[in-house]
């Protein structure tokens, strides 16, 4: 058991009194017509005017160390047969920056799509194909897969080569296969 200190303000809010200046159940007016005195919001005298005015007192709560969160939140049966994918994401064709490659996403297979035939688009009426996470590693990712009882499963990408660093001068060098002085 993990055992958490709180500190819990004393306020006596069972001792602020609101008074309204009319009775709705009654269906009376009230006595005394429109000038009658305004609504006593809170005395003045039980709001403490700083922190340090506040009693502390220290409660100790008992937290389970692994709590199963899937009892606290209901959750679709179609989610729990599913399989995420914890993978890696690849760099855009049409960009040359390396902006979030090293983030690693958590995504859902595809399911029940179509084609629309009005614009030809893809459609789907699965609302959790589009569900992307987003992890700063793969350790996050599976951490939360196991919190939510999720199946899952994990995609490597290859390495890449590194490319050899040469000058412009090296395209019309005569020792080259690509390059012929006389056929």
């Amino acid at each position: 058991m993990i055992y958490q200190k709180m500190n819990i303000a004393a306020f006596k809010f069972s001792d602020i009194i609101f008074r309204p200046s009319v009775n709705f159940f009654s269906g009376k007016p009230p006595k005394g017509g429109l000038n009658e005195e305004p609504v006593k919001r809170i005395k003045k005298d039980l709001v403490p005017k700083s922190l340090d005015e506040v009693e502390e007192r220290d409660v100790t709560i008992q937290v389970p160390e692994e709590l199963d969160i899937q009892l606290l939140r209901p959750e679709f049966d179609d989610l729990r047969e599913r399989i995420a994918r914890i993978s890696k994401r690849s760099k855009n064709c049409m960009q040359s920056g390396k902006f979030n490659l090293n983030q690693w996403r958590l995504m859902f297979d595809t399911k029940k799509r179509w084609e629309n035939p009005c614009i030809g688009y893809c459609s789907s009426g699965d609302p959790i194909s589009s569900l992307v996470l987003q992890f700063s590693n793969k350790k996050e990712g599976i951490n939360f897969c196991k919190k939510n009882n999720w199946k899952y499963f994990t995609s490597e990408t290859p390495t890449k080569t590194k490319p050899k660093i040469r000058g412009y001068g090296d395209n019309f060098s005569y020792n080259k296969r690509t390059r012929v002085g006389t056929k």
